[in-house]
């Protein structure tokens, strides 16, 4: 083989090394670039993984709170309801004792009258045996002292009669004025009652708004529907939702983060492979 064709070689061989160097060069660009696109999804992807960390803490301390103001609601139902059925109840006995106590005033008054008529009977059949007495000696003293007695326990009778009546009629008055206060404070707390559980009726209505129903009731923030126990469970429903719809976020978010931390992984991986033939590749240029 001659010169020529050794230099021929030679430069051929170089060019030849030199293209694959431009390549490798070209690969490790090209690997870096995505490097660095993928490195700046993860920091976006990280930064936005926090916020929405903080939207999951916020709304869970939101749902905790609700949660806390519907239990609270829900005792102070229970408490009002107990109320209610206390006030209820004494409003009833209250109710009996006046109508008994009204009967024992009429009875008590028609007894005095039924007094006041014996005492007039005695006293008149005392003053008949007192004229008796002065025209028939034989009629016995005893009888005449027996019929003064008479007179004198009737009228006591009659005295202490006046005093029970008395007593009743103002037992009466205090039953009546209780028996008021009571009802006043039945219909308040009845109010009350009202106040904290009024719902709308399902009846007649659509549920188009994805609202809860209970029963026999339809709950959430409607026209008719301005119950706060009603309002409070709505209000905690809401928090459920904002803070189910937060942990789905975060989620897909956490979801969203570890494929560009894998693809971030991948590109890092391709990118030293291609360094690191690039670094070969040049060593055995070199040494050539």
């Amino acid at each position: 083989m001659n010169n020529m064709t050794i230099n021929s070689l030679a430069v051929g061989i170089v060019y030849k090394e030199k293209a694959t160097l431009d390549w490798l060069a070209m690969q490790v660009a090209e690997a870096q670039y995505e490097v660095d696109q993928y490195q700046a999804i993860v920091d976006a992807e990280t930064a936005k993984s926090a916020q929405f960390n903080d939207y999951l803490t916020a709304a869970e301390a939101n749902k905790t709170a609700a949660l806390t103001n519907l239990n609270l609601a829900i005792d102070i139902d229970s408490s009002v309801k107990a109320l209610c059925t206390s006030t209820g109840l004494a409003l009833k006995q209250t109710g009996t004792a006046t109508t008994e106590i009204k009967q024992v005033s009429g009875e008590m008054a028609t007894l005095i009258n039924k007094l006041i008529f014996t005492v007039e009977l005695i006293d008149r059949f005392g003053q008949l045996v007192n004229k008796q007495k002065l025209s028939n000696p034989l009629i016995p003293d005893t009888l005449i002292s027996f019929m003064a007695k008479a007179t004198a326990d009737a009228n006591n009778a009659v005295a202490l009669t006046l005093v029970a009546l008395q007593s009743c009629y103002v037992a009466e008055a205090t039953s009546l004025r209780s028996q008021q206060i009571i009802t006043l404070e039945n219909e308040q707390v009845t109010t009350l009652k009202s106040t904290i559980e009024r719902q709308a009726q399902v009846s007649g209505l659509q549920d188009v708004t994805g609202l809860v129903v209970d029963g026999n009731f339809i709950v959430g923030f409607t026209a008719d529907c301005t119950g706060v126990l009603a309002l409070v469970r709505q209000a905690y429903d809401k928090a459920s939702e904002k803070y189910n719809q937060a942990l789905a976020n975060v989620n897909i978010v956490n979801q969203q983060l570890a494929y560009a931390q894998s693809e971030l992984v991948t590109a890092t991986t391709s990118l030293n492979s291609y360094k690191a033939g690039l670094a070969a590749a040049t060593a055995a240029a070199y040494a050539a």
